[in-house]
């Protein structure tokens, strides 16, 4: 899943009417349950919940790949705050980065594996600064330092020697987009938002860094366009160009830097996913359907691409051929699924896929999606399976 940080935008992806496997046509098409046919599970063992368990189960989020792929970087508050930590990308026992108590979130890899940044803020203040620590531990460096300005959602320029970074000071009511020279530290503004109602959001650099691609929506997330814009220039050049209110998103770039995956409503009103051709301004749809959806990411060599729908509450993830844009979906167990890691949940090599899975039964956690052998596994950081006061089986850190 991807978001703005603070403020998180949620977009669920569309199921494709075009994709290989049965998908449902929409809301529409459920059919009412009669309720004399529901049936509560019971179990003799249960009884009340110990305070002590609410508390037991810990969270993960915001994980991002190593380039090697050996390793996944992510956010758990396993040690009771929110850290850094490292684990095996083939599973195991992670272990911890950095130590704060302070929040640490965003954190992504640096093109050439030595660093990884992330955003931290203070006492929960949501002004984030952005930090880096060397990627096999460290001194925890603070980069920016701006305790009255929120720095978010580091993105690595190509060539590691750029940052683009989601950029707010306090006292503004809307999100621009700034780029911090990795050399110099030196943060400059790239796009100078003239309204109160609109924000900027980083999507993917070109190939030659020299475009940053971006969305600017309107605050109520109900408008928005995809933007290429110029480095050197500062230009934004609208690719979604549309009257009244739509919305278009984009998530991710393929790799001739000639296509972009979105998200957009403009077709019958409802959230589809896309193909969109940066040059030619057209679309090409992957889904047609009336759930929830947005675009998850493209393959490293841009032969695939990802996305998931939400039906009625119940999300699932789907992989879809960019050739084609046939689809199939991603074998994980049912419930709320999602795309995990930034800027790709993708491993570089594009042989896997990180995902994060929940369920009514199942605390968040990570799954890897093999694509040679078609098969999802849990990315076992977590310690063991241990058996709850009440009765049932679940995982723990």
């Amino acid at each position: 899943m991807k978001s703005l940080s603070s403020t998180c935008l949620f977009l669920w992806l569309l199921f494709a009417s075009a994709s290989a496997v049965a998908q449902p046509s929409g809301p529409d098409a459920r059919q009412i349950t009669d309720p004399k046919t529901l049936v509560s599970a019971s179990n003799p063992l249960a009884r009340p919940i110990p305070i002590d368990d609410l508390y037991f189960t810990r969270s993960v989020s915001s994980a991002s790949w190593s380039p090697d792929g050996k390793e996944i970087v992510f956010t758990t508050d396993i040690s009771g705050r929110s850290n850094l930590w490292k684990v095996n990308a083939e599973g195991g026992w992670p272990i911890q980065l950095a130590q704060s108590d302070e929040r640490q979130y965003g954190e992504t890899w640096s093109p050439d594996g030595k660093w990884i940044v992330f955003q931290q803020d203070t006492a929960g203040n949501e002004l984030w600064d952005i930090f880096a620590i060397p990627s096999d531990g460290g001194e925890v460096i603070n980069l920016t330092n701006t305790p009255e300005i929120r720095e978010e959602s580091p993105r690595w320029s190509p060539d590691g020697t750029t940052i683009a970074l989601n950029y707010k000071p306090k006292k503004a009511t809307v999100y621009n987009i700034a780029l911090m020279d990795w050399g110099t530290r030196k943060v400059t503004p790239l796009t100078h938002e003239s309204t109160a109602n609109h924000l900027w959001q980083s999507v993917a650099w070109s190939p030659d860094g020299k475009t940053l691609y971006a969305n600017r929506l309107e605050v109520s997330f109900t408008d928005a366009d995809i933007y290429a814009i110029d480095i050197t220039s500062g230009n934004a050049r609208n690719l979604t160009a549309h009257q009244g209110q739509v919305l278009n998103t984009a998530s991710s770039l393929s790799k001739d830097g000639k296509t972009l995956l979105i998200t957009s409503n403009e077709k019958g009103g409802y959230q589809n996913v896309a193909l969109l051709d940066i040059a030619e301004k057209s679309r090409t749809w992957v889904t047609q359907t009336k759930w929830e959806a947005s675009s998850g990411d493209f393959s490293p060599n841009g032969k695939r691409f990802s996305y998931a729908i939400n039906a009625d509450g119940r999300a699932d993830v789907y992989l879809g051929d960019a050739a084609t844009a046939k689809s199939e979906q991603i074998p994980v167990p049912g419930g709320v699924n999602g795309f995990a890691a930034s800027p790709n949940s993708f491993s570089t090599s594009g042989d896997r896929i990180l995902l994060s899975h929940e369920s009514s039964v199942e605390p968040g956690d990570f799954w890897v999606y093999d694509l040679a052998s078609g098969k999802s596994k849990q990315l076992r950081h977590r310690r063991s399976l241990v058996t709850s006061h009440w009765g049932e089986k679940r995982s723990a850190l």
